[in-house]
This record gives structure tokens, C-alpha cells and sequence, in this order.
């Protein structure tokens, strides 16, 4: 089972840098087009930000993964993924990959983590 949600831990590390990111180049939540409130170190707490997972999320992830298992970390993996294509950030990363190479590598993590959690494993 560790083996099966070691990837949260991964994830949890990388959304914490990407929080910081988020914040410095003021990246702002834009799920899905929408606009929220708040500035982005307020959105980072509550809802993520345009490249990061909300930082209770990242915090409490890997220890669900550890208590819960293999559906645990399922349900955080399809949750992660879907955050993290609903952002227009998301889209100008696949559009123009080079122009910003931390935005890029930040990016490809929050896809790639949880699209690797959700493939079936063989035995």
C-alpha cells in the first residue's frame, strides 16, 4: 500500500513549491474560466492557486493515502487532475512550453503524478 500512494508524497513536495510560485508571479485561481476572490497567498489557503493544490490539500494528502489506501489515493488523484486541467495555466503551458520553465515543470507534474496514480497496475 505505501508503494500505491508514495506518489502523494511527491506531489504534496512539488505543490508546496508550486504554492510559492503561485504566489511570487501572482498566478491566481481561474478553474475553469471562473474568477474568485481573494489574493493569491488567500486562494493558496483555500482553494489552490492557478498552479497549485490548496495548501490544507497538499498538507493532509499523503497522510489520507497512508490511512486510507488505494482509494484514497484514487479519489485525490482524479480531484488533483481535474484542478489542475481546469486552469488556464494548464493551457498556456501546452500552448507555449518553453516560455516559463518553472511554470512548465510545475505543470507537467500536476498532470503526469496524478494521471500515473490512476493507471492500473499489474500484479
Amino acid at each position: 500500500m505505501q508503494r500505491r500512494t508514495a506518489w502523494l508524497d511527491h506531489y504534496a513536495a512539488v505543490g508546496a513549491l508550486a504554492t510559492v510560485a503561485a504566489i511570487r508571479r501572482s498566478e491566481p485561481a481561474r478553474l475553469f474560466g471562473l474568477r474568485f476572490p481573494g489574493t493569491v497567498a488567500m486562494q493558496a489557503a483555500t482553494i489552490g492557486t492557478g498552479i497549485s493544490a490548496p495548501l490544507p490539500a497538499l498538507l493532509i494528502a499523503p497522510l489520507v493515502g497512508r490511512l486510507r489506501g488505494g482509494s484514497a489515493s484514487t479519489a485525490l488523484a482524479s480531484a488533483f487532475l481535474v484542478g489542475a486541467l481546469g486552469e488556464p495555466a494548464a493551457w498556456r503551458v501546452v500552448r507555449s512550453p518553453s516560455r516559463d520553465r518553472v511554470l512548465s515543470a510545475v505543470v507537467l507534474v500536476n498532470v503526469v503524478l496524478p494521471l500515473l496514480a490512476l493507471v492500473p497496475r499489474s500484479r
